[in-house]
């Protein structure tokens, strides 16, 4: 996660909890809309969830991952927002369907560029920005429910984005196409809505613990041998980082329990904390 120069107390943090009903989110979210926007878009759609993050406020409205078309949701009664930022490359792929195969409305480097959507473009993307509005509500447990629309046009302003924001990031395949769809929720919306009393499934959360990123050239990957040995700039007694559901959520150290090797969880790791 990146540095910022904010800083943040404990409201910021997420729960355990919270990250199994994310994922529980998720997957209601994929299985609502890629069938919705498969059978719209007369092409399977197929999504990956390929990172969870959290953003300050600043970094959300100003550092978008990619170039990206961003899209607010408004849930009912008063209850907040959400986005929808469609990578362009995909953006471009969803207009180009929806116009039946007709690529000649925009050039590619055009639609990429950071140029308003015409009338008509707004037209088309609001249904697919309305499944996605649809899937997300869905995707809410039903005894919790939280009911999203799609605003009319593209989302610039982002007042209303305060606080932590919790963003999905999911890996799409539209065909031949490649791209990426993400949906962000303020952290407070979800803490809310998504809390260890209301989570009612039980969803497996993966725990790894990472030592160190290595990086080596393609060259050396493919002389790497059994007993060959990679060596990193860490101490044996340095920390390592526990992640849970794709979040860094604690810092331990290596140990051994019971003749096992093993972390011992030494701190929790603040938000935007660089890992």
């Amino acid at each position: 996660m990146s540095e910022t120069k904010e800083k943040f107390g404990s409201q910021d943090s997420i729960e355990v909890a919270q990250i199994q009903g994310l994922h529980i989110l998720q997957a209601g979210f994929v299985n609502n809309f890629s069938q919705a926007a498969s059978s719209l878009l007369r092409s399977d759609l197929e999504l990956r969830l390929d990172e969870i993050y959290i953003n300050s406020e600043y970094a959300f409205n100003n550092s978008p991952q990619e170039p990206s078309r961003r899209f607010c949701l408004m849930a009912g009664a008063g209850a907040g927002f959400a986005w929808v930022d469609l990578g362009q490359s995909l953006a471009y792929e969803v207009l180009e369907r929806l116009l039946g195969g007709d690529s000649t409305f925009a050039s590619k480097s055009d639609f990429a560029s950071d140029r308003p959507l015409t009338a008509l473009e707004r037209r088309l993307m609001q249904k697919i920005v309305s499944l996605a509005a649809v899937s997300l509500s869905k995707a809410f447990p039903a005894e919790h429910p939280l009911r999203f629309e799609a605003s009319l046009g593209e989302s610039a302003d982002l007042e209303n984005a305060l606080g932590c924001m919790v963003s999905l990031r999911f890996a799409a395949q539209l065909g031949k196409a490649a791209g990426s769809i993400s949906i962000s929720l303020p952290l407070k919306l979800l803490k809310a809505h998504i809390s260890e009393r209301k989570v009612t499934e039980k969803a497996n959360l993966e725990i790894s613990a990472a030592i160190e990123d290595i990086v080596i050239s393609s060259e050396e990957l493919s002389q790497l041998a059994q007993g060959d040995i990679l060596a990193t700039g860490k101490k044996v007694d340095d920390e390592v980082i526990v992640t849970v559901g794709g979040l860094a959520i604690f810092a331990g150290r290596l140990g051994i329990s019971n003749g096992k090797k093993a972390i011992t969880i030494t701190r929790r790791i603040q938000p935007f904390e660089a890992t």
